[in-house]
């Protein structure tokens, strides 16, 4: 019961940040949400079905397109590992445009 009324508390708490019109705050949030999906890829990384590959890369896409700290690192990381970034360009012409855009985002040129 009191379980309950935490999880309704902490509910209650998301939707008041989310309707306000603070803009950390929601980026916040979503960033916290990115990286709860970015764990449940971890954990279901194992499975026989790539889906913790799948969650795994929609955290970082969410992360990459709220984060500007993020991007830089990527850019850095793509910069010095050559074989890394041939890996992304190749990944780039195979993925749905929303993707593409934030993989050039981290584009190191």
């Amino acid at each position: 019961m009191i379980k309950d009324l935490y999880f309704l508390r902490g509910i209650m708490l998301w939707k008041t940040v989310l309707q306000q019109d603070n803009p950390i705050m929601l980026k916040l949030s979503i960033q916290i949400i990115a990286v709860l999906i970015i764990i449940l890829g971890i954990v279901t990384f194992p499975l026989p079905i790539p889906l913790g590959a799948i969650f795994i890369m929609i955290g970082l896409a969410i992360l990459i397109f709220t984060s500007a700290r993020l991007r830089a690192i990527i850019r850095k990381y793509r910069q010095r590992n050559p074989d890394f970034n041939s890996l992304i360009e190749k990944i780039k012409e195979k993925v749905p445009d929303m993707i593409t855009k934030i993989i050039r985002q981290t584009d190191p040129k």
